[in-house]
């Protein structure tokens, strides 16, 4: 399923951004880095939501830690069934 933009709403609203039907442009302003400061949960690169048990809230996030700025696109989002293939047993690598 495609990533529906008509639906999305702020944590934090950015100063700058513009949302499009195919691309979401975010202008991180400093010391922005909202989820080092401010929230006791862990952020999550990769997670699997039907094991969820109730609403999940989810999306995407820009930040400048530090007196820095930049230009976030982000472009082709879809919702689909997990495409990293299962492990296949390998042993971790030895430190």
């Amino acid at each position: 399923m495609d990533f529906n933009t008509d639906i999305l709403g702020w944590t934090r609203e950015p100063e700058q951004y513009r949302i499009g039907k195919d691309k979401i442009e975010i202008v991180t302003m400093p010391q922005t880095d909202l989820w080092q400061r401010t929230y006791s949960f862990t952020q999550m690169r990769v997670c699997h939501m039907w094991e969820g048990a109730g609403k999940i809230k989810f999306g995407i996030y820009a930040c400048s830690p530090e007196q820095s700025t930049f230009k976030a696109v982000f472009t082709n989002m879809q919702i689909t069934e997990c495409m990293w293939k299962a492990h296949d047993g390998q042993a971790p690598d030895m430190e």
